[in-house]
């Protein structure tokens, strides 16, 4: 039975501290970054991949302190006393933690993620395999390509323009599972988004009609 439930955090402007200056902060801080939270690392020193990051380098060595006001904690340190430590206090203040190299003691774990814009595909292992976890991500990036991040961009689109002319959440649903096919990512893959565009007009116009055959694209 799984023993995890898998979420998207909305991280922006969120406070979210990172504990440690090597690469393996660095990668976590990369990815917080992207989720535009609020980074602020603390460490003694810095590795050049660190530094050149655009967050909060706080050089310390790690206090309780620090962790005021964040709601997420990463503690990646090379020290394993120090890692314990950083998670024991985290808890006291109802902190969510994640230990590098300590899985089982961590509150939450990252999986492996491929991303196409905000199309998001997550493969992990509750922290017991994360090198399988990059293989099977890895396996995938063929099968995803960039128009997968283009279609989401349009679904979103399309979604308040459906919302507003379709009253009947059936005839609703139904639209949308002829956009989430594969002629409609094949569309995007080889036209521009106006040919797409003018696709969902056609798809529209037949399910208000009751037509139930999918229109084929121009």
């Amino acid at each position: 039975m799984p023993t995890t439930y898998l979420i998207e955090l909305k991280l922006t402007d969120r406070h979210v501290v990172v504990i440690g200056g090597g690469s393996v902060a660095a990668r976590k801080v990369a990815a917080l970054i992207e989720a535009r939270a609020r980074v602020t690392v603390i460490s003694p020193d810095f590795c050049d991949e660190l530094q050149q990051l655009n967050c909060k380098h706080q050089t310390d060595a790690y206090h309780p302190k620090f962790l005021e006001g964040a709601e997420l904690v990463f503690a990646c340190t090379d020290d394993a006393a120090i890692n314990e430590a950083v998670a024991a206090d985290a808890r006291t203040h109802h902190i969510w933690c994640n230990i590098a190299d300590d899985p089982a003691a961590s509150d939450f774990y990252v999986p492996a993620v491929l991303r196409r814009g905000e199309f998001t595909v997550a493969v992990g292992t509750a922290g017991a395999a994360p090198l399988l976890a990059a293989y099977a991500r890895d396996q995938l990036l063929s099968n995803f390509g960039p128009d997968f991040g283009i279609l989401v961009e349009e679904l979103g689109r399309a979604r308040q323009i459906v919302q507003s002319r379709v009253a009947d959440p059936h005839i609703r649903r139904s639209i949308f599972q002829t956009l989430c096919t594969e002629c409609s990512i094949k569309l995007l893959a080889v036209r521009d988004r106006q040919a797409w565009r003018n696709w969902l007009e056609r798809v529209i116009e037949h399910r208000l009609k009751g037509i139930v055959q999918d229109p084929e694209p121009d």
